[in-house]
């Protein structure tokens, strides 16, 4: 029978374990919810989720850490989280699992789901960049892979994976920010005309806030130094870092030009310049074609792997921001390890204030990289795409 005609009757998991996946499985809840108004919907994942109608068990996406030594130490609740899922589902039986993000607990639930017979879509998959000689075996993890970038459909498909190419959903949400567009965000948040706004993202995930916000502050004191007027915005990607980030707002000095935001797309169309981690941020700020600074840092032990895996060939990819990625090149400056100081980044951020030249060529470079992630709807592409594989289960 035609899923669409038993629409009210699909019965449909969702998990994620991060806040990125979060926000993206939210948008396909809203669309899914647009063609299929009765269908249950349900899984872990967070409040976001919840808000867009997903019947959630329990919240997950404290699961979501970086690098190898992390990982390790969330093992526990990682497993725990994979018992609660288990016994979630032994009570229902859903015509269709959508696992979005998040590799560790994607993978568990994912196979254990297909050894039950029940089709699994993988939403967001593993980053081709870090995981290209593993794509055999990711790509018959699952059912159905929905690609985001052409260069992940060609990866997954070469490596023998059922690989539908939907683009991204940010795509539709985000455009190049017009002057008229800067200015309303810069009045929504009582930023001067002549003042220079710089967005401080230091990630979403539990070590990238502890690890990065330090640097972030220090670098903002010291450009503050050079020009008193400067303003700094925060979006923030979960409020209970709030306090955290205050601390060292008031540790710097810097408590009469720091602003905070929860809507992290008007704060960077309000921004000259977004320094971030790397992450979604970062193809936010690219779609919105906002200059931007990438830095990050990671532990000794896991930087000691990374090289390692560099020096085998298991990772082939120096870069870490996606428009670089994307690019094939470097368009955007990144800092790594011992580069990603607070005085290196002043430095580099000062510099490119100071040049409208480059940061006219970058915007230009960014512009062009929308065109990799697909025409506008590609959340109708991505609940078709799931709406079919119901459809060929017999649902």
């Amino acid at each position: 029978m035609n899923a669409t005609a038993r629409q009210g009757m699909l019965n449909i998991f969702i998990s994620t374990g991060e806040v990125s996946g979060d926000i993206a499985a939210a948008h396909l809840a809203v669309a899914l919810r647009r063609r299929c108004p009765d269908a249950n919907l349900y899984g872990i994942g967070g409040p976001r989720m919840a808000s867009a109608g997903v019947r959630v068990a329990f919240e997950s996406v404290h699961l979501g850490v970086i690098g190898i030594s992390e990982p390790l130490r969330s093992l526990p609740d990682l497993f725990r989280s994979f018992a609660r899922t288990r016994s979630l589902l032994q009570g229902e039986n859903p015509d269709l699992a959508i696992l979005v993000g998040y590799e560790g607990l994607k993978f568990l639930i994912a196979w254990w789901l297909r050894s039950r017979g029940i089709p699994t879509v993988c939403y967001f998959p593993p980053r081709i960049w870090l995981w290209h000689r593993f794509a055999r075996p990711i790509a018959r993890s699952f059912d159905l892979v929905l690609a985001s970038f052409p260069q992940e459909k060609l990866l997954y498909e070469q490596a023998g994976g059922n690989v539908v190419f939907v683009g991204h959903y940010l795509r539709d949400l985000l455009e190049p920010v017009s002057p008229e567009a800067k200015e309303r965000a810069r009045l929504h948040y009582g930023i001067p005309a002549q003042a220079r706004l710089i967005g401080l993202l230091p990630g979403s995930r539990r070590q990238e806030v502890h690890a990065l916000t330090p640097i972030l502050f220090q670098c903002a004191a010291l450009l503050r130094k050079r020009d008193s007027t400067l303003q700094f915005i925060v979006p923030l990607a979960e409020k209970r870092y709030t306090t955290f980030i205050k601390t060292h707002i008031e540790r710097f000095s810097l408590r009469d030009c720091v602003g905070f935001s929860d809507d992290s797309h008007e704060a960077m169309r309000a921004c000259d310049l977004i320094l971030t981690a790397s992450g979604t941020a970062t193809l936010e700020a690219s779609l919105l074609a906002v200059p931007m600074i990438i830095f990050y840092r990671i532990s000794l032990l896991n930087l000691a792997v990374v090289r390692l895996a560099q020096a085998s060939g298991l990772v082939g990819y120096r870069d870490i921001g996606l428009p670089n990625l994307l690019a094939g090149k470097r368009i955007v400056p990144e800092l790594h390890q011992n580069e990603a100081t607070a005085s290196e980044l002043a430095a580099r951020a000062w510099k490119l204030l100071d040049e409208p030249e480059a940061q006219t060529l970058m915007v230009k470079e960014l512009r062009s990289l929308a065109m990799q992630l697909g025409g506008q709807g590609s959340l109708d592409r991505v609940v078709n795409s799931i709406l079919e594989a119901c459809s060929k289960n017999g649902t």
